[in-house]
């Protein structure tokens, strides 16, 4: 019997890299309202161009698809699985019910707010009836952020985790569930079983402040114009609408530089001056010093040791590569006779 014809079979590193990019994506469109969970961003110019140029976004490149379509899997099967059969067994008994509530509060309706909360926690009562009592909003990361993130005030350390608080505030105040602190559950995606929960209280004044803000949004949308850019190399530089902006990534002309004058501190001027020339000598060194070691390391096995002269390289595990290491040996032969010499005889 002859064997099969076949052709052109797919390599396995084809599809390794299909497989990357198989993730779903969604086309870029102008948004209908302006999301809660954007509310909170830095930048109000980027929640103009969601509602107006949002066709226009840079398109989501595979990595960043493929993450949130990893959370769109993992955070129901946590939900079921592990967070809910906790809290069943607790006392009160508790679980997460209505997943992705629209909000009741008409305000959101009136000022065109897209809100859908991750859930409701609903907790049961003296009669055992399961009632509704707060917010609960989910978010999965590596576990190296997860790690770092423990209270309120470290959502901060990134512009896109310091949104979260504010898009939990404006689902309690969507759902109108403001008499308990809600939930922001922070997973582990490296392990499910581990997450911080964070509690946030009700926060009126912040409300109040993201409201006023989605308000001038909405002017700015219906007339045309756009707020002041931010100018911020560090939130500018990977927004999908940089094309569309073009900031000049340089401080505002309105933001004056802080003058430090000898007259007015001299011991901090002298130690500011002395260090910031100090930092451009090292960096000059250490561009130059990484210059070397990449052509050293054209020429060199990584984890064989080497013995030119008086040079020895020797080379330790380092993550999953290899970290170089030069020694002098003439300095130590140096040091062995003065440490020979000391208590002796002058």
């Amino acid at each position: 019997m002859p064997a099969p014809d076949f052709v052109n079979v797919q390599s396995g590193e084809a599809a390794g890299k299909g497989i990357r990019g198989f993730a779903p994506k969604r086309a870029q469109e102008c948004h209908k309202s302006t999301y809660a969970s954007l509310l909170g961003d830095i930048c109000e110019r980027r929640l103009v161009y969601w509602r107006t140029r949002g066709h226009e976004a840079e398109p989501m490149g595979d990595g960043l698809s493929a993450l949130f379509e990893t959370a769109n899997l993992l955070t129901p099967v946590f939900v079921d699985r592990i967070f809910n059969a906790y809290g069943r067994l607790q006392i009160p008994a508790w679980q997460v019910l209505e997943q992705e509530r629209r909000p009741s509060d008409p305000l959101f309706v009136k000022l065109n707010i897209g809100l859908k909360v991750d859930g409701v926690r609903h907790v049961a009562d003296a009669s055992g009836r399961m009632r509704p009592y707060s917010v609960v909003e989910f978010k999965t990361m590596g576990g190296m952020m997860w790690s770092r993130i423990k209270t309120l005030d470290d959502l901060g350390l990134t512009h896109w985790t310091a949104r979260y608080r504010d898009q939990v505030l404006l689902g309690m105040l969507g759902c109108e569930l403001v008499d308990h602190s809600a939930w922001l559950v922070l997973i582990n995606r490296d392990c499910l079983y581990e997450c911080t929960i964070l509690e946030i209280p009700f926060d009126a004044d912040r409300c109040e402040t993201l409201l006023s803000r989605v308000q001038r949004v909405g002017v700015h949308v219906s007339s045309g114009t756009l707020p002041r850019q931010i100018d911020r190399p560090d939130i500018c530089q990977n927004c999908p609408f940089l094309a569309i902006c073009a900031p000049k990534l340089t401080a505002h002309p309105d933001e004056a530089p802080v003058i430090v004058r000898r007259a007015d501190d001299p011991g901090r001027f002298d130690e500011l001056q002395q260090m910031l020339s100090d930092h451009l000598l090292l960096e000059a060194e250490r561009k130059e010093a990484e210059s070397i070691k990449a052509r050293l390391r054209e020429q060199l096995v990584p984890g064989q040791r080497l013995v030119v002269g008086q040079y020895v390289v020797n080379w330790a595990v380092h993550g999953k590569g290899w970290r170089m290491t030069v020694e002098d040996t003439s300095m130590e032969a140096a040091r062995e006779p003065a440490a020979a010499g000391e208590g002796g005889p002058p």
